[in-house]
């Protein structure tokens, strides 16, 4: 073999060299350190042995929520609202109302968008937007959200996360077909503002307590 072949070769061999370390080390960097998307959910309940939380999404029927929080302050619940931005800026009375009676303000995206089509930079300006106006009405920093019709990405997740939220879903939802009894500890039951809801909301309320169950906040119950 003459000596340009040679040199050639060696040539060849160092880039493939250089190469394979490159990757290797990519791989390490990005690959090992960063989780898969896949890996990314939503919190779907909590870890309590014996506290679970009754969250209310507001994003519209403001009546229904009037006689939600009644209930509630019937029964001396305190729990978790994830209220919608478009929402607040048409009712804030009733947004201070919710928190000078103690509840978890919490977000609900600014308008009902399916977060699971939404770019994260859409998704950060819905969560972003009804942060800010929150905070302007009744003062507070939130850091809970949940995304409208329980509809969300991974992408969703993280767009969240950058932001200092923690995505929320739930185990149970309050329906006429709903079963106090199979109520457990840590369970999240997802509570819609109708006509429904304010027709059994009491009984339940009652049920749940005399299971020796606590109804707090989203956070209390994580």
């Amino acid at each position: 073999m003459d000596k340009k072949a040679k040199f050639f070769r060696r040539v060849v061999a160092n880039i493939v060299i250089v190469l394979v370390l490159s990757g290797t080390a990519a791989y390490v960097a990005f690959g090992k350190a960063a989780p898969a998307s896949s890996d990314i959910q939503p919190v779907y309940n909590g870890f309590s042995d014996n506290h679970v939380s009754l969250m209310v999404n507001v994003h519209q029927n403001t009546p229904y929520v009037d006689d939600i929080l009644h209930i509630f302050s019937e029964n001396g619940v305190q729990t978790t609202f994830f209220t919608a931005g478009i929402w607040v800026s048409e009712n804030s009375p009733t947004l201070k109302k919710m928190f000078s009676l103690g509840h978890e303000i919490a977000n609900h995206g600014y308008f009902q968008k399916d977060h699971k089509r939404l770019s994260a930079a859409r998704t950060r300006e819905e969560i972003t937007l009804t942060h800010e106006i929150v905070k302007k009405t009744i003062g507070i920093e939130m850091n809970l959200f949940a995304p409208p019709l329980g509809s969300y990405s991974s992408q969703t997740v993280s767009a969240a996360k950058s932001l200092g939220y923690t995505t929320i879903l739930w185990s149970k939802e309050l329906t006429p077909s709903f079963n106090s009894d199979t109520v457990r500890g840590g369970d999240l039951i997802l509570v819609q503002p109708n006509r429904s809801t304010v027709d059994m909301l009491d009984r339940t309320i009652k049920i749940i307590k005399a299971r020796g169950l606590s109804i707090t906040p989203v956070s209390a119950v994580l």
